[in-house]
């Protein structure tokens, strides 16, 4: 995470390649698990719209959503996940 309290699994500020910065922790991007609804809204909640509508009619919550990267990003450095 970008605090630094060893929140994700790579040094602070640095999210992969596959992942999107939110809140201060690093999240597998939206667009890669449901293309549909590209944009994160909170930790296991990805949108197509924005504000309140992310919560009822644009927006799904699932709790596979608030994972990490890794794997599948074409970095033989990255960890699989």
């Amino acid at each position: 995470d970008v605090e630094g309290n060893d929140a994700c699994p790579h040094r602070p500020g640095a999210c992969l390649s596959n992942e999107e910065l939110f809140m201060g922790m690093c999240y597998k991007k939206c667009r890669l698990l449901i293309p549909e609804y590209p944009t994160r809204y909170a930790a296991s909640t990805c949108c197509n719209g924005t504000g309140l509508s992310c919560l009822t009619t644009k927006g799904v919550t699932l709790p596979e959503f608030a994972i990490g990267g890794g794997g599948g990003d074409d970095d033989p450095r990255t960890p699989p996940p």
